[in-house]
């Protein structure tokens, strides 16, 4: 965790809990991953008969993607080695994919967008923080670069750095 994108657990609040699922009993969490929590906890309380980790239900709401990704985080964290976006002109955003080592797709997430500032690039930001803190050690260094890629164009970006758009 770097010292600037650090922020008390929320889950603990303060009274450190050796067993906390979020801190770790650290009782301090990355900006990124509090983003992601909040979310999740939202997504619950607007629609509660929501249970799974999937948000095609709810396509191109970006809380209900931030929830999807912190309900298969456990899962997601240490295999994720790239992410890749691409329009999709049939919905309001695009589809964004973390990658395994391999190359194969471990989950696709529609309620993000890039290009610009807003929910949708803050969402893609924090989950890009969260699953790659190799490349973005602060959650500002994935929204820079989330709000420079192109809007309407595909991109994608590796453990190594910048990669070129995926193809058709």
């Amino acid at each position: 965790m770097h010292p600037i994108d650090v922020l008390p657990c929320p889950l603990c609040e303060l009274r450190l809990r050796r067993r906390c699922r979020l801190c770790g009993g650290s009782g301090r969490v990355t900006r990124a991953l509090r983003e992601i929590y909040s979310a999740h906890r939202l997504a619950k309380a607007l629609a509660p008969e929501w249970r799974g980790a999937d948000d095609r239900q709810r396509p191109g709401v970006t809380i209900f993607s931030l929830a999807a990704y912190y309900r298969r985080r456990r899962f997601l964290r240490g295999k994720v080695v790239s992410a890749r976006g691409r329009p999709d002109h049939e919905e309001a955003f695009g589809v964004v994919e973390l990658v395994d080592g391999d190359g194969r797709p471990l989950t696709a997430l529609r309620g993000l967008a890039w290009g610009y500032g807003g929910e949708g690039p803050s969402g893609l930001a924090a989950i890009l923080a969260d699953a790659l803190p190799g490349l973005f050690p602060t959650m500002e260094d994935a929204r820079r670069f989330v709000m420079a890629l192109p809007q309407d164009e595909p991109w994608a970006i590796t453990a190594t750095g910048p990669g070129s758009p995926p193809g058709p």
